[in-house]
């Protein structure tokens, strides 16, 4: 069996990571690592078929977000319909996510 999202609180970069919704899909598989950065920026084309891979971690800090974060559940629920298993965010433009964000994670055990 291969990385879990459980096995990513385990190495020492991950060590000041904090899990705050989505527990019930800490045993999601992890095969890559990817960066959430301008994707759900309305009016910005991408170029690409696929915007992110399945089974795959997001990294953000989520930057597309920091004057509306509103609309971080479309984008976390747009990851979820991707088969990312997991978002990692830093919160240097966002403290808290929204409470519809967290209610949609635990729900649908999306760790965040």
């Amino acid at each position: 069996m291969g990385l879990t999202v459980r096995d990513l609180f385990d190495l020492d970069i991950m060590k000041n990571f904090k899990l705050i919704a989505g527990e019930g899909g800490l045993n999601r598989p992890i095969t890559s690592a990817e960066i959430l950065d301008f994707e759900f920026v309305q009016g910005v084309g991408l170029h690409r078929e696929q915007i992110f891979n399945g089974e795959s971690i997001a990294l953000s800090s989520l930057l597309f977000a920091k004057d509306n974060p509103s609309v971080i559940l479309d984008a976390v629920i747009r990851l979820y319909e991707l088969k990312v298993n997991c978002l990692a965010y830093k919160t240097v433009f966002i403290k808290q996510l929204p409470e519809e964000v967290i209610a949609f994670a635990n729900k649908n055990d999306f760790p965040i």
